[in-house]
């Protein structure tokens, strides 16, 4: 990618076709270039469409990430078009590589492409879809709007694409209502994306914070309450087994993102996040699973092409013991936002329940290719190489994982698999003393899987005074409980608290 400044004596080397550097050159000071939305129609190819921002500045870069995501959203609405998921749009963002790699890899046919430029309380964007195979210019536009239509713009946009590719139902097109009429509520709402992708717990943080700095600046934003009920949940629950490598929502982070899924609803039970935030509330905080489906059900009859509603319905017919439910959904999530991480490692989550350890680590090894920087991936694959013996391999895959949370986690386990017992102390005693507030499941589970039954009841204990509902956790951990099944004290302790 080529940076070009007013002055153009910035950049910022990348290939970039000379019809785009002068159109970066037209654009003056701060303009962007689209490089990703998928569209097709049926039985063609699917076209990719995101905006990369050209400028230095990020604040500029989110608003023109909000203004891609929206209309992928739109365009997904769509029937007869099929549109991954945002993911998957944006995985090229920030790569060296040209269209044609990019529609090789993705099977494309066409590129929806463009240019923003912001100037004060003015926008100009100028859109174009191209054949990806010759470069041919099938329509073009500008748009001069007030800043304050971006979002009429997006509707003008995906209606001239849904005209242009002659869908027959167009008719049936109608465009999602704006997230939000406030242009810094909605920038730091598309800010938040960005720090949920690395999937650190101080990521979640981070985005909740700038959620309620967007809804302080407009309390009405739905799409930002159903954000920030999710990201509230996924610093504890990013994975299908409940607290499986991070602990499981505290009482005080339940209550917080039950009331901002409430609040989402209430504002617009139209949305598809609305709903899955509700659900997931539902299914992590309530272990009320059916009403949960409802909520996951509702978010597709809305729409059905969600690849993020269909993974966590996916999770939760996983949960619900239902695996060929679980498989159908976790595949047709991967199908719609193929280059989305979480989407290969979903069907793993389902292989590894089925006990085919082979095709969950093959998924695992494809989600960490896609996202070798994800939190939890490595820690993931890691477990699996437990499941099938693989110690060695699985400490040098924990080592691997960027979080630290789940880095330290996952090597207890696999330095204690490995016969490194000295190496397992020193590691399990620097982690009660690190997380023994925020894992005391996790570690229960290690002294279970070493036949500790005191300090698995000690560790049980504390889990249980903190947390709503038992405990769970990743298959191969979970098994180790089982070690304890004719123990005595073991049993007496579950029958006190009146577990099954």
């Amino acid at each position: 990618m080529e940076t070009i400044g007013g002055d153009l004596r910035q950049m910022q080397r990348t290939l970039l076709a000379a019809s785009h550097v002068q159109a970066l050159r037209g654009a003056g000071e701060i303009a962007t270039y689209p490089a990703g939305t998928f569209l097709a129609l049926p039985g063609e190819p699917m076209d990719r469409f995101v905006y990369v921002e050209m400028s230095d500045r990020k604040d500029q870069e989110y608003f023109v990430d909000g203004l891609s995501g929206v209309l992928i959203d739109q365009l997904a609405m769509v029937p007869g078009l099929h549109v991954p998921g945002r993911v998957s749009s944006f995985y090229f963002k920030g790569k060296q590589a040209t269209v044609p790699e990019i529609a090789k890899a993705l099977g494309v046919a066409h590129l929806l492409e463009g240019t923003v430029r912001k100037t004060g309380d003015t926008l100009r964007i100028t859109a174009q879809l191209v054949r990806a195979d010759n470069g041919y210019q099938v329509w073009s536009a500008t748009f001069d709007r007030p800043l304050t239509d971006a979002f009429k713009i997006q509707d003008e946009i995906a209606g001239a694409v849904v005209q242009v590719l002659r869908v027959s139902i167009l008719y049936h097109y109608v465009p999602e209502a704006a997230r939000s009429t406030n242009i810094e509520a909605y920038t730091l709402y598309f800010r938040t994306h960005s720090y949920v992708v690395s999937n650190g717990s101080a990521d979640y943080d981070a985005a909740a914070q700038q959620l309620h700095s967007a809804l302080t600046l407009d309390p009405h934003f739905a799409a930002a309450w159903g954000w920030l009920a999710l990201v509230t949940i996924w610093k504890f629950e990013p994975t299908a087994w409940g607290s499986s490598i991070r602990t499981s929502p505290t009482l005080a982070a339940c209550t917080d993102a039950r009331a901002a899924a409430d609040r989402a609803l209430e504002l617009d039970s139209t949305l598809v996040q609305s709903h899955r935030a509700k659900g997931i509330v539902l299914q992590y905080c309530d272990n009320n699973l059916l009403a949960a489906e409802g909520e996951f059900r509702r978010a597709l009859e809305l729409q059905p092409r969600s690849s993020d509603a269909l993974r966590s319905y996916a999770w939760l017919a996983l949960a619900s013991g239902r695996l060929d439910q679980a498989l159908q959904l976790a595949q047709r999530a991967a199908s719609l936002d193929p280059l989305n991480a979480w989407n290969s490692a979903a069907p793993g989550d389902v292989h590894w329940t089925a006990g085919r350890f082979a095709e969950a680590e093959a998924a695992y090894r494809k989600a960490v290719e896609l996202g070798p920087t994800d939190a939890g991936l490595h820690a993931l694959l890691a477990n699996i190489l437990l499941s099938t013996h693989k110690a060695a391999e699985a400490v040098a895959e924990a080592e691997l994982e960027p979080d630290a949370g789940w880095r330290e986690s996952a090597l207890l386990f696999a330095l204690d698999a490995a016969a490194r017992k000295s190496d397992a102390d020193r590691t399990i005693t620097a982690y009660e003393l690190k997380y023994g507030d925020d894992d005391p499941g996790g570690i229960a589970a290690f002294y279970a899987c070493r036949h500790d039954t005191q300090r698995t009841i000690q560790w049980l204990g504390r889990f249980v005074a903190k947390h709503q509902g038992e405990y769970h956790d990743l298959p191969n951990r979970e098994a180790c409980f089982k070690n304890l099944e004719s123990d005595s004290s073991y049993k007496a302790w579950r029958q006190k608290l009146k577990l099954p």
